[in-house]
């Protein structure tokens, strides 16, 4: 019998803890000052592999994830200007986020810099983050000085 009881402590400690864990994540949100890009003749320094064709491959809209289980490294970027945006994480080119739209990047291994880039080339955002918690991107226009 104690055998028994000593079993479903266990699995019932075995569940408490993913939840207090999934629960315990930081969120941490950021309003991403623009900048203005400024036309040079040759390659964008902050972008090491581009699209591939120069096809836009759209992130899944989505909003973080509340509860239930969690990946290990995730981001978030809310697009709130009126044109599509390319979002590079440490220099690779991850997908697109639609106008006024959030997308989601999900299972990342680590990254240290998200740089996003309006598709007409004019404006772009650059920010730190970690896996230590879900970062949540505001794009916008402000721009920074």
């Amino acid at each position: 019998m104690k055998r028994y009881i000593l079993i479903i402590l266990f699995i019932g400690s075995v569940f408490t803890s993913e939840t207090l864990f999934a629960q315990g994540r930081c969120e941490r949100k950021v309003d991403a000052k623009s900048q203005v890009v400024i036309p040079t003749r040759g390659k964008n320094q902050k972008i090491k592999v581009d699209k591939k064709g120069g096809e836009r491959m759209y992130l899944k809209n989505a909003n973080i994830k509340s509860r239930g289980q969690m990946p290990k490294c995730m981001v978030s970027l809310a697009n709130e200007i009126n044109q599509d945006v390319d979002v590079y994480i440490d220099g690779n080119y991850m997908g697109s986020i639609k106008s006024n739209v959030t997308g989601v990047i999900e299972s990342l291994d680590g990254y240290s810099e998200v740089y996003c880039l309006s598709a007409d080339k004019k404006i772009s955002w650059t920010e730190n983050g970690d896996c230590n918690c879900i970062y949540v991107f505001k794009l916008n226009t402000e721009v920074s000085k």
